[in-house]
């Protein structure tokens, strides 16, 4: 669920993007977030970051903390 969202954020359709960026910014998110122990507020923090941006600059980023949240090292779970 987190990682479609994730990915809406840099969808071509606005309604799709603000929708994504509206579970993120309402942390809707916590709950899963710490079920899989990753630290939401980081999670969010880097969102809010990528929804600044527009284009090709904005799916890079999303496309950098996808890979930050499949990766080995979870690179945004700052917790424990």
């Amino acid at each position: 669920m987190i990682r479609q969202a994730l990915r809406d954020l840099s969808d071509k359709n606005p309604e799709i993007s603000f929708d994504s960026a509206t579970y993120f910014i309402e942390n809707q998110h916590a709950g899963f977030c710490d079920d899989i122990g990753i630290n939401h507020d980081e999670l969010r923090n880097r969102v809010i970051e990528c929804i600044k941006e527009t284009g090709v600059r904005r799916k890079r980023m999303v496309n950098d903390l996808i890979e930050d949240f499949n990766g080995a090292n979870k690179q945004i779970n700052t917790e424990g």
